[in-house]
């Protein structure tokens, strides 16, 4: 494994890790099976206004703009926000206890959509 650096995350088994590991080589993550995933990046200095906002509750359901949708419906309604103009980005909040896979599968949308990507921490 290469270096990592901050637009790459390590997704370990049970633990979803940030790191910014610049050992050589690197081993930091020898200990568990992992993932490397490219993030999409983002030149957005301060919040923007306009945004897509996505909430991932502690059950992986799927929230856009606090109004549920189901995941299959989730890619189609945030295309018809970025034709209508709504936001090139979505600012994507998830729930400490919430799954990886949830939110690679917004991290998915977003590329595929070739829109911009911001993940809210506390």
């Amino acid at each position: 494994m290469k270096y990592l650096n901050k637009n790459r995350i390590i997704l370990g088994c049970i633990i979803l890790t940030l790191s910014s590991c610049e050992c050589e080589p690197c081993v930091c993550s020898d200990e568990f099976p992992s993932i490397l995933l490219d993030l999409p990046e983002t030149k957005v200095n301060n919040d923007p206004e306009n945004t897509i906002d996505v909430y991932i509750s502690s059950e992986n359901t799927y929230l856009l703009f606090q109004q549920h949708v189901e995941k299959d419906s989730l890619a189609n309604s945030i295309a018809r926000m970025k034709e209508e103009n709504l936001s090139e980005t979505i600012q994507l909040f998830a729930d400490d206890s919430s799954s990886w896979e949830a939110v690679v599968f917004v991290i998915d949308i977003t590329k595929q959509s070739q829109m911009k990507l911001l993940l809210k921490t506390k």
